[in-house]
């Protein structure tokens, strides 16, 4: 059920083409998530039950659970994330770019700088380093073609706008970004989601149905603005967002367009303006 049917593309003009997608018999994810952490920020009570949710929801359907990958707490590393080409110590080929799916909860933050702003995520152990700057030090799009990042300020509006994730993808493959302008909260509800939306989006809805599960008050004047980056052909963008699943695309070429999408008017309790449209 659709809660949000206002949405925004910040590039416009997009035409609806529907393309062939392809879905994989042998779909992998990997899950990772920091409830707690040696780096000294706040322990995440619910990031746990947020993860198994989301994880029992690939398996409600047809995803193997042989092919999820687990990791919390202390073995969450940013060399998980990190691209050789970018740092000494990048083994993301190995991990976060290295399956279809990858979801990452736990902390993050942006910083609005003169030029490119940055976003960084923290790690669960301090091995390397205990944080992940976009887009400094991520690549994705050697296998990866969706990452879900449940941390606070992960797609912010500003940063798109500023060339923040032009950087963070290669080749064909990756297609989806979602996550978060301003802050998401650690919250019991928020897993009740992710299983629901890994359940209901593996064939259809990847970009869509992220930012109408996740676009609500949590309690108070809590107010969560999720948010989704499709990189594509400007005739694409819309089919995916829509059409496309977690376990359902194609290899079509990224010619250098993305569309960021969002619920109008939105208003972050904190850490972003007003999603105005």
């Amino acid at each position: 059920m659709l809660r949000h049917r206002a949405r925004l593309g910040i590039i416009l003009f997009a035409s609806w083409l529907c393309f062939s997608g392809t879905a994989n018999a042998y779909p992998t994810a990997w899950i990772f998530g920091t409830p707690n952490n040696s780096c000294g920020q706040a322990t995440l009570p619910n990031v746990q039950y947020n993860c198994q949710r989301f994880k029992d929801g690939l398996t409600s359907k047809s995803w193997p659970a042989i092919n999820i990958g687990f990791y919390m707490s202390e073995s969450v590393q940013a060399r998980m994330f990190t691209d050789i080409s970018k740092v000494s110590y990048g083994q993301d080929i190995g991990f976060s770019d290295s399956v279809d799916v990858m979801l990452f909860n736990g902390h993050g933050v942006w910083f609005d700088f003169p030029t490119v702003d940055n976003y960084y995520f923290v790690m669960g152990g301090t091995a390397n380093q205990c944080t992940v700057i976009m887009p400094n030090e991520v690549l994705w799009g050697s296998n990866t073609r969706v990452a879900l990042m449940h941390t606070c300020q992960s797609l912010q509006r500003e940063a798109y706008q500023s060339g923040t994730y032009d950087a963070i993808r290669t080749g064909n493959k990756f297609k989806v970004l979602n996550g978060y302008h301003g802050n998401a909260y650690d919250a019991k509800s928020n897993g009740d989601w992710l299983y629901k939306y890994a359940r209901d989006s593996q064939t259809a809805g990847v970009g869509d149905n992220w930012v109408d599960y996740f676009t609500y008050t949590v309690g108070g004047n809590k107010k969560q603005c999720a948010t989704s980056l499709v990189y594509a052909p400007v005739s694409e963008v819309n089919d995916i967002f829509h059409n496309r699943g977690l376990n359902d695309f194609s290899n079509s070429a990224f010619d250098g367009y993305s569309a960021y999408y969002q619920v109008c008017n939105c208003q972050p309790a904190s850490a972003g303006s007003k999603l105005t449209c």
